[in-house]
Order: C-alpha cells, then structure tokens, then sequence
C-alpha cells in the first residue's frame, strides 16, 4: 500500500493529472497510514509535507476541512511514534559568527547544562552553513542563512521540527543571549495545564496591525507555548511568512515583517477568534 500510494502521488505531480480533491486526500491519508504501521520512521516526515506541499492547495485543503476531524485524529496517531519530553527549548542561533557561536558555547556550560540534567531538550537552530559544532542538538536548516530575518525562519521551522519528532507539555523559545533559570521555569509551568492553548511570557509590548492591536511576548526574553498551542498552530506555520508578509503589505506595516515574535503572537490571536 505505501509503494502504491507513493507512485500514485509521483504520477499525479509529474503528470500534471488532474485529481479530484477528495480522492487526492484520501490517498494521502492512505499514503501516511501504511507509513505509520509499514514505516514509522518516515510517519512524521510525510505528514509534514502533507501540510506543507498539499494543504496550501485551496481545493485539498477544503476536502481536508471537509471530514477535519477524522483526518485530525488520525494525524494524532504520530504522537506516539515521538520522544515524550516535559519541555523542549527551541533556541534561534547562528555559529557562523564567533560572537554568537561563544554564545552557543557558555549556554551549553551553563544553564543548558543543568536543563539537561532535568531532561529538558535544548535544541539549537542553525543556517545551513556547517561549522565545526558537531552536535545532535544542533540542527542546520537546508536553504537558511545567517542573517538578521532568518530568525523568523529558525524559530518558526524549529516549532515545527519539535512537533513532528516530540510529545512536549511545552516549548520555550528564545535566543542565545538569554540566560534561563530553568529550575525556577520548571516549577513555575507546574500550575498550568497542557490541555489549555497558553501563549506564555513576561517583557512584552503592542503593536497596530491595521485595525487590531496585537500584544506579544518578546522574542528576546522568549515565550512559552504548550502542547494544545502548538498542536493548534503547527498547521499554520508552513505558510505562515507568506500570510505574514502579505497582511503587512496590505496594513502599510512593512516593517513589521522581520518581527517574528509579533508575527506569532499575530497568528495566535487570529486563530484564537477561529
């Protein structure tokens, strides 16, 4: 069945074959249910392009919508195929630049170390360009570079990463100039609930976005999302700067478009009114 569908999709894209969309979604989910009992391994990875190369088509996407909460229940099937964690810290970094590699560095000596000793995953994004940090928990993302607006792009493919591969209560984000207590941050998500969708954080501030005032966290001191939020936006962040870029335009806030802790917080006040 999985060699099946995956000739089936290959055929559909390289012939051009129109596929009435019902029919094209149920092969993906066929496609993504013989990996999950026939190759597991590669479960999370056809589910992440099911959303990101066939949900952005209108038409897939409203025969998705459609019967959403069966295929919904059925994508949930990968949560128990991924590594359970309390909390995984998705960190934005560069290692190109001695700066911020030394940052890197005295993070790992420091309170990364003691996170990991309460087994909380520390996870480092990184552009593409290799250096000589050869680690597991440093992860270069293919066609990002080391420059000030691929922050966006760290922190938005490392929240999707931590979806497909971990069952986490929660996600911090944040940059490698910030230092964590994390034993304090470890007690202090003790009185929340996963089950909640929480947009967590301290220093933050607003911003206009045509007629809708948006508060976010600061993507310096970073924000906090748990399970419920992350399950609820991961949908969203394929084509999240494409969406993002486009209501900028729009509101004459060009500026904004490089503030992916606004960004966020924008799209979590959207979905939070869907």
């Amino acid at each position: 069945c999985f060699d099946c569908c995956k000739k089936v999709l290959d055929s559909i894209k390289s012939n051009n074959i129109n596929c009435f969309p019902e029919i094209h979604m149920k092969i993906l989910y066929a496609y993504y249910k013989s990996a999950y009992f026939h190759k597991p391994e590669l479960a999370s990875e056809i589910l992440s392009k099911i959303y990101s190369q066939y949900l952005v088509d209108p038409k897939i996407n409203s025969a998705y919508r459609n019967e959403k909460l069966f295929y919904d229940n059925e994508f949930a099937l990968c949560k128990s195929l991924k590594k359970r964690a309390r909390l995984v810290v998705n960190v934005f970094g560069c290692a190109t630049k001695e700066k911020y590699k030394q940052e890197i560095l005295k993070m790992n000596e420091t309170w990364v170390k003691r996170a990991r000793e309460l087994d909380v995953v520390v996870l480092f994004f990184l552009g593409e360009e290799p250096t000589d940090l050869v680690d597991p928990n440093c992860i270069y993302i293919k066609n990002v570079i080391n420059d000030f607006a691929s922050v966006r792009d760290k922190q938005n493919y490392g929240l999707r990463y931590i979806h497909e591969h971990y069952d986490t209560d929660f996600v911090y984000t944040c940059g490698t100039d910030t230092y964590v207590n994390i034993d304090k941050m470890m007690k202090y998500l003790d009185q929340f609930d996963v089950k909640e969708e929480l947009y967590i954080g301290g220093h933050g501030d607003t911003r206009w976005v045509g007629n809708r005032e948006v508060y976010f966290h600061s993507g310096g001191s970073g924000f906090i999302l748990s399970n419920a939020l992350l399950n609820k936006l991961y949908p969203q962040l394929f084509n999240m700067d494409t969406e993002w870029r486009d209501i900028c335009r729009l509101n004459g806030v060009n500026n904004l478009f490089a503030a992916c802790d606004v960004e966020l917080a924008w799209m979590i006040d959207k979905n939070a009114k869907t």
